[in-house]
């Protein structure tokens, strides 16, 4: 029976505890004969695999096969994600949109970096997994009390001498994908009608929703069910199975 949670496991990982704890107690153990024959070739991280698995309950799956430890937190925020029920942040989202019927995270403003750090804010309002990381990353490239794009890391060179606006591009991509998992039913989000500054959460029109639901009813496949991927290169879909409909 696993000690701790899902939940517990996103806290100590924001806080850097994790990571630490688990360096401090790899270093401490005394690796005999004994624990050598158990744990194999790569005793630390094998005893940190199943570490994780007893305290957090993760599957023996998650953390196999790892060799370094960066690599450990890089999967633990990979599991999390995949696993986080987000339906009490789409709860919170829902919320927002009460007293106007909408939301909007951003507006009156086109600069990457006000976009990225309104959606980071919103992110750590309504509770979404991991957003620290989140933020750290942003406050790499980005010094907020300078109002200060920062280009290169100090002292990088080669790969690691990024330009720090395409990386906050980069991030923003990746956090319209977080904003978008947690919209609500029956609002996109996205940019307003008429104001491509405004970000938000909007309700969709009934007739959009509606000629939505019969264009994916008109390219249902009668014999397998599936929504044809009409003028896609493959037929395929996750199950591998192949729709009747042929283009």
């Amino acid at each position: 029976m696993a000690q701790y949670g899902l939940g517990k496991l996103v806290q100590d990982l924001e806080s850097g505890q994790l990571v630490a704890d688990l360096k401090g107690e790899a270093r401490k153990k005394v690796w005999d004969k004994s624990r050598l024959d158990q744990y194999g070739d790569n005793p630390v991280y094998a005893f940190i695999r199943d570490r994780l698995i007893l305290t957090y309950g993760l599957a023996p799956g998650t953390v196999s096969r790892i060799g370094k430890m960066n690599e450990i937190q890089d999967k633990l925020v990979t599991y999390i994600r995949s696993n986080f029920n987000l339906d009490n942040v789409r709860e919170r989202v829902l919320e927002s949109t009460k007293h106007y019927g909408y939301y909007q995270v951003s507006w009156g403003t086109l600069r990457i970096q006000d976009l990225v750090g309104s959606a980071i804010s919103f992110l750590e309002d309504v509770g979404y997994p991991l957003t620290k990381n989140v933020r750290a990353e942003y406050e790499t490239y980005y010094d907020p009390s300078e109002d200060l794009i920062i280009d290169y890391l100090p002292g990088a060179i080669g790969k690691d001498a990024r330009d720090g606006e395409e990386q906050l591009g980069y991030l923003w991509e990746e956090i319209i994908n977080k904003l978008d998992d947690i919209c609500p039913e029956g609002f996109f989000f996205g940019t307003s009608e008429g104001d491509g500054s405004a970000f938000g959460y909007w309700p969709i029109d009934e007739d959009d929703q509606d000629l939505e639901d019969e264009t994916e009813q008109e390219n249902q496949c009668d014999t397998c069910s599936h929504i044809a991927c009409i003028g896609r290169d493959t037929n395929k879909y996750p199950d591998q199975t192949k729709c009747h409909i042929t283009q």
